[in-house]
């Protein structure tokens, strides 16, 4: 998890490099700027979130859209104004409560990623666009995270060509024709997010499509 006030401040690679992100009230104007394009914020959603409240926040979906949250005030609900608790929220205790609900916490089991020889890359059409777009299909409405933030222009372009390039494996890797869907996929990647009402830095989207593996 990382928290920071002033987000232009994070070690470059930060935001590209994590998926759920809220966002605050902000009063650095850089700051500000930076995570309206990040959350896909329209003009009249940034005019509201420049007065959100304590306990307010903006939280980027699952659908890459935003989110309003109401956060309630723990303590107010569960502690007295004198900061003792109304109720036993240990460790000890919130596991006891797991035992009498019936509630199992499954055993952690280590996460591998795709391999670049994942059946569904072999499955995709011979045609580079029409391979593109059952990829971007198989993702749902949602585009990942690295395609998104790349195409706005979040983070230095060095990292960003290995993250795209990345997911970009992980989706068509073993395609005969990589290079050239490669290119449909972000042409189409940059239409959706256009047609979504989403700005695409075209610049970066140039530096893209002339970096095919």
């Amino acid at each position: 998890m990382i928290a920071e006030q002033i987000p232009t401040q994070l070690v470059t690679g930060a935001l590209g490099n994590t998926t759920l992100k809220v966002m605050h009230r902000l009063e650095d104007q850089e700051s500000f700027k930076l995570f309206c394009e990040v959350m896909n914020l329209n003009e009249r959603q940034r005019d509201y979130v420049r007065s959100l409240g304590q306990g307010q926040v903006i939280v980027r979906g699952p659908d890459s859209r935003p989110v309003f949250v109401q956060v309630g005030n723990y303590l107010d609900r569960f502690q007295t104004t004198d900061d003792r608790p109304m109720v036993d929220d240990s460790d000890e205790a919130v596991k006891a409560l797991m035992a009498r609900c019936s509630v199992i916490m499954p055993p952690a089991t280590p996460w591998s990623p795709p391999s670049a020889s994942h059946p569904a890359a072999t499955a995709l059409s011979v045609d580079p666009r029409a391979a593109a777009a059952e990829a971007l299909a198989r993702d749902g409405y949602a585009l990942p995270d690295a395609i998104q933030d790349a195409l706005s222009d979040i983070g230095d372009l060095a990292s960003t060509r290995q993250h795209v390039d990345q997911a970009c494996r992980e989706r068509f890797g073993t395609h005969p024709r990589y290079d050239e869907v490669y290119r449909a996929y972000l042409t189409l990647a940059a239409e959706r997010m256009r047609a979504s009402g989403l700005t695409v830095d075209e610049r970066t989207l140039r530096d893209l499509l002339g970096g095919g593996r």
